[in-house]
């Protein structure tokens, strides 16, 4: 995905965790990551972004030019070659996770003309990383079953589906993925809920893209969504456990989540 916008007053901006491992590649000004800035060193600017295991706050302005790649955390560990829970919440430039791959991307990227051009020489770089790798059996198919049930699979039904212990299912998800099965589990449900609500009030927002908070400090939240509904068909128990979940990866409840993306929306 490929971002360029100008922003001409600060606005807040929020991340909220997904089921993916980013790398960013930044073409404009240098951005700052936490607390430390991006850029310099005439090197391509570049990071990845872990399996993170709550919300990120930052501040948006002035001329921003991302390309975001969201990979699966199983493609990433194919990409990055290392462990996954190396970098489970790291925001991390990618010439120290990889130094050779930043070297590559900066070589196809820096001559690319344009976003078609950007996108091409990236995608051939992650192409050729893939060419002569197989994804682990174990991991990618309790991944695949998890999503299936909506992360209600628990650990001994995936273990007894794949013939394996409690012990090595649970280090295959370290290792290729970057967090546990049911820390895996959560972030799947999290991911049903997050795409309903951008349904329910018609955020039009693509995948990858952080959360800007438009809203009025103190509005009410809106009453165009049936919460309760809306738990049990994302996986949840019911609406506390909903509630619960949502606040710990989102920094707020659905409601008021909603509401400051959407003011106008409220019933």
């Amino acid at each position: 995905m490929g971002s360029q916008s100008t922003l001409p007053h600060p606005l807040a901006e929020r991340h909220v965790p997904s089921l993916a491992v980013a790398i960013v590649v930044n073409f404009g000004a240098p951005h700052r990551l936490g607390d430390r800035e991006s850029g310099g060193g005439g090197e391509l600017d570049a990071w990845v972004v872990g399996l993170q295991g709550g919300p990120r706050r930052g501040e948006a302005v002035g001329e921003r030019e991302f390309m975001v790649a969201a990979l699966t955390p199983i493609g990433a560990s194919l990409v990055l070659r290392l462990p996954m829970d190396l970098i489970a919440g790291e925001i991390a430039p990618l010439a120290e996770i990889d130094p050779r791959l930043a070297r590559e991307l900066s070589d196809r990227l820096g001559p690319a003309c344009g976003w078609p051009g950007r996108f091409d020489a990236f995608e051939s770089v992650i192409a050729a990383r893939l060419a002569d790798v197989e994804p682990p059996a174990i991991a990618t198919r309790a991944l695949r079953r998890l999503v299936a049930t909506a992360g209600r699979a628990s650990l001994s039904h995936l273990a007894a589906e794949l013939d394996c212990s409690h012990r090595r299912l649970i280090g295959q998800f370290r290792d290729h993925i970057g967090a546990t099965p049911k820390k895996v589990a959560r972030l799947v449900r999290f991911g049903r809920a997050l795409a309903a609500i951008n349904d329910a009030g018609r955020l039009d927002r693509p995948d990858g893209r952080p959360y800007l908070d438009l809203g009025r400090e103190g509005a009410r939240p809106p009453g165009l969504v049936d919460w309760a509904d809306l738990a049990v068909a994302c996986g949840y128990y019911d609406q506390p456990h909903f509630i619960k979940e949502f606040h710990a990866f989102a920094g707020s409840s659905p409601g008021e989540f909603l509401q400051l993306l959407r003011p106008d929306a409220a019933g």
